[in-house]
């Protein structure tokens, strides 16, 4: 996974499941991407999260910054990074949530916006809290308007992305594809959105693409290596994934 390429890594505040084998995935797909990242940023708390999914080999793997408003970071990760090294970045305004302000770090500010990569991951974006989960949604809208680097909300279970307008492709034939995919049209409505590798695909004539309309949810792959998805406004993609330890 992303073997090929620069990705810099967000990590978002989020518990340590319980469930012995979703630990050994979530600290596997942990690692993996922490080695891969040009850049790794914990937002606020998603540094307790490191620090305790990690454990005995938490020195192994120490973040370059932690950034927010510091309200959630224990005292023991924080102090135990700072000695390590990260740099911790203090940033208080209320109206945006932590995971923004590290987007806001990483595509504006220096040095970190100067960091090549193709692709920003975010571990940790959508649980349990609707809020929280739709909070991060917003954030990809608002980082759209900043830099066209890709930005994607990733766990062991799931994969969601914002697409603006223009073509995009999908590869499903990874085999890490699951069941299920969704095409979501958040904040707006698509007048001109096709799609081609979808058992459902889009458009549905004479039926306006938008909540309160038309929205693609439960659908899935149709057997084909790709899907294709053209779109005139921005448009939500996620899809169901299985993060194995091969």
């Amino acid at each position: 996974m992303y073997s090929d390429i620069g990705i810099i890594l967000i990590v978002l505040n989020q518990p340590v499941t319980c469930n012995a084998s979703l630990y050994e995935r979530e600290r596997h797909l942990l690692t993996t991407l922490m080695r891969k990242a040009k850049l790794t940023v914990c937002a606020d708390g998603g540094a307790n999260y490191v620090f305790e999914l990690l454990d005995d080999d938490r020195n192994k793997y120490i973040p370059d910054v932690i950034c927010g408003d510091l309200d959630s970071v224990n005292s023991n990760a924080q102090n135990y990074y700072k000695d390590k090294g990260t740099i911790i970045v203090h940033k208080s305004d209320e109206d945006e949530n932590d995971f923004l302000k590290c987007l806001r770090l990483v595509l504006q500010t220096e040095p970190y916006r100067n960091v090549q990569c193709d692709y920003i991951i975010a571990l940790g974006a959508v649980h349990d809290r609707f809020d929280q989960s739709m909070a991060s949604i917003h954030a990809l809208y608002v980082a759209a308007k900043i830099s066209r680097i890709q930005i994607i909300l990733l766990s062991v279970k799931s994969y969601i992305c914002l697409l603006t307008p223009g073509q995009h492709k999908v590869l499903v034939n990874t085999e890490m594809e699951g069941n299920w995919c969704s095409l979501l049209p958040i904040g707006n409505k698509c007048n001109n959105l096709r799609t081609t590798g979808l058992k459902w695909n889009l458009p549905v004539e004479g039926i306006e693409f938008a909540f309160g309309s038309l929205i693609s949810t439960s659908n899935a792959f149709d057997g084909s290596n790709e899907v294709t998805i053209t779109t005139d406004d921005n448009v939500i993609w996620s899809m169901e994934i299985n993060y194995t330890l091969n």
